[in-house]
């Protein structure tokens, strides 16, 4: 089987419903002992009740965690544009979408690297590459996380640990239904959970070597280049 992680062991976060659910069945289809993470349970895997706004549920999950797969996955912001956002507003997403990233990886990145094998991917937003006034926040904190995961790939290439990023949109989620159902893509649907989750399979595989990346996943409807 391609893309097999027969013996490695993996951790998907937000992992109770579409995108990381979807990543968690599809890496645990390909051999993968998953554990998952989310606020509410999921029945399906091993799990882990963290809050992932909460530095030390963070820290309590990831207490006694070795796994060779990290898929980093947040649940999205509130919406609003720049004007309506308060500091209160400010300092809760940049602990949700930034810090809550740094500090997992801060906890578990350490073992890949003694390991020497790590695979982390990150599912962000199309708003890091394609701003949204709709979105402020998520725009400029899942940017910057781009930023972060370019930086870092470079450090831990040598001890084969692979580092990237996709930018989905147009997924049909819960989250999608909730901001108005998405729009018109080139190839006139939206794309599935599952059909995303087999990108995040091969960039958590052995054959990937693939590394600082920010991949778009929507269907063709952005405008960035």
């Amino acid at each position: 089987m391609k893309n097999d992680h027969k013996g490695k062991k993996a951790l998907v976060c937000a992992a109770s419903k579409g995108i990381g659910l979807a990543c968690a069945r599809k890496l645990r289809e390909h051999n993968a002992d998953v554990t998952v993470c989310s606020r509410t349970y999921c029945d399906e895997f091993p799990h882990i009740t963290c809050d992932l706004t909460d530095p030390i549920s963070i820290e309590n999950m990831c207490k006694g965690l070795d796994v060779s797969i990290l898929v980093l996955n947040t649940g999205g912001p509130p919406v609003g544009g720049v004007l309506d956002l308060t500091d209160d507003d400010w300092l809760r997403d940049h602990n949700n979408l930034f810090l809550s990233t740094t500090r997992i990886i801060a906890y578990l990145l350490p073992k890949m690297l003694e390991k020497g094998y790590g695979r982390i991917t990150s599912v962000l937003s199309i708003t890091a590459k394609q701003p949204s006034n709709k979105l402020a926040s998520s725009s400029i904190y899942r940017n910057a996380l781009i930023s972060y995961f370019k930086l870092l790939s470079k450090e831990v290439a040598d001890k084969n640990v692979m580092v990237n990023s996709i930018c989905p949109d147009n997924i049909a989620t819960q989250r999608l239904m909730d901001l108005g159902g998405g729009k018109e893509t080139p190839i006139g649907r939206r794309q599935s959970p599952e059909e995303f989750s087999e990108l995040v399979n091969f960039l958590c595989s052995e054959e990937c070597t693939m590394l600082g990346n920010s991949l778009l996943f929507d269907g063709g409807s952005s405008k960035s280049i």
